[in-house]
C-alpha cells in the first residue's frame, strides 16, 4: 500500500509548525511506521532536526534538485535518520531565491508530485514540511499530498489566515488533484492565559469534526527545540510526548492504520 502523504501548513509563521510536523514523525517511527520527511521549507529547520547541524549537504542532494531545470525522479536524494524508519529528503537553502525561476516552468506545480511518485511504495506516512506562506513550494506539496494538517495557535490573526489556506487548497481540487483537509492541531497553548482559552474554545467549535488534539507550549518542547531534538528523543513520560501520542494515534485511527508496528525503532 503506498504512503499516505500529509502536508502540514500554515502561511502564518511562528505557529509551531516544524515543531509539530517533525515531533509526529519521530513519534510514528518510533511506534514502527516507515516514515519519511521532506523539508520544503527553504529555512530547513525540520533538516536540522534530523542530521548533524555540522555537516554540509550539498544542493544536488537536497530538495532543491527536483526545482532544477529537469526533475530527474531517479535523483537520490533521501538520507537516513537516527530512527531506524525514518528517512529525509533535505531542504535546500538555495531554494529561497528561486522561486521566480521555478514558477516559470512548465510544470512548476507538480515537481515534488512527480518526484515522490515513485517513493510511495516504500513508506506508511510521507509527510512534507512547508514555509510559512502559500507560494510555489507550498502548492507543490499540495499538489503531491492526499491531505493538510493545520496546526494553529489560539489568537486571532492564526485563525484569520485559515481561510485563504482553504480557499488555495479548494484551487488544487479544482484541478482534480485529489488532496483535502484532514484536521487542524491547536499548538502553543497556555491555559493560564484567558485570551488564549476563549480562542482555544472557538477553535474547538470552528473544528470541531476536525480537530485531531492540542499541543501545548512547554518549556521542554523550547528546550528540546533549542537542543534540534524531538520530544521522543528527551522525555517519553510527560505531558508533551502523551500529547503526541494521542495526535498520532488519532491520525491513524481516521486513516484506519494501525498505530504501534511493533516499538522502538532507532539505530
Amino acid at each position: 500500500m503506498p504512503a499516505v502523504t500529509i502536508t502540514v501548513a500554515n502561511q502564518k509563521g511562528g505557529v509551531g509548525k516544524t515543531t509539530v510536523i517533525t515531533n509526529i514523525a519521530g513519534v510514528m517511527a518510533h511506534k514502527g511506521h516507515r516514515v519519511l520527511v521532506v523539508d520544503a521549507d527553504p529555512q530547513c529547520n525540520a533538516t536540522l532536526f534530523f542530521t548533524d547541524p555540522n555537516e554540509t549537504i550539498p544542493p544536488s542532494k537536497t530538495i532543491a534538485a527536483i526545482y532544477g531545470e529537469k526533475t530527474d525522479v531517479n535523483a537520490e536524494l533521501i538520507i537516513p535518520t537516527r530512527f531506524k524508519t525514518l528517512d529525509l529528503i533535505p531542504g535546500g537553502f538555495t531554494l529561497a531565491g528561486n522561486v521566480a525561476d521555478v514558477a516559470q516552468r512548465f510544470d512548476a506545480g507538480r515537481r515534488l508530485q512527480g518526484y515522490l511518485r515513485k517513493k510511495k511504495e516504500g513508506y506508511d506516512f510521507i509527510f512534507i514540511d512547508c514555509p510559512p506562506d502559500i507560494g510555489i513550494y507550498t502548492l507543490n506539496a499540495f499538489v503531491a499530498s492526499d491531505f493538510v494538517i493545520v496546526p494553529i495557535q489560539p489568537e486571532r490573526l492564526a485563525l484569520e489566515g485559515f481561510s485563504q489556506l482553504q480557499e488555495k487548497i479548494e484551487m488544487i481540487q479544482s484541478f482534480g488533484e485529489k488532496i483535502r483537509l484532514f484536521g487542524v492541531i491547536t499548538t502553543m497553548l497556555d491555559e493560564r492565559t484567558l485570551s488564549q482559552r476563549d480562542w482555544f474554545t472557538q477553535i474547538q467549535t470552528a473544528f470541531e469534526d476536525i480537530h485531531l488534539g492540542i499541543f501545548h507550549r512547554a518549556t521542554l518542547i523550547a528546550e528540546a527545540t533549542d537542543a534540534g531534538k524531538l520530544v521522543v528523543d528527551v522525555d517519553r513520560k510527560g505531558r508533551p510526548y502523551q500529547e503526541l501520542l494521542r495526535i498520532c494515534q488519532e491520525i491513524c485511527r481516521r486513516l484506519d492504520i494501525k498505530f504501534d508496528r511493533g516499538g522502538v525503532r532507532e539505530k
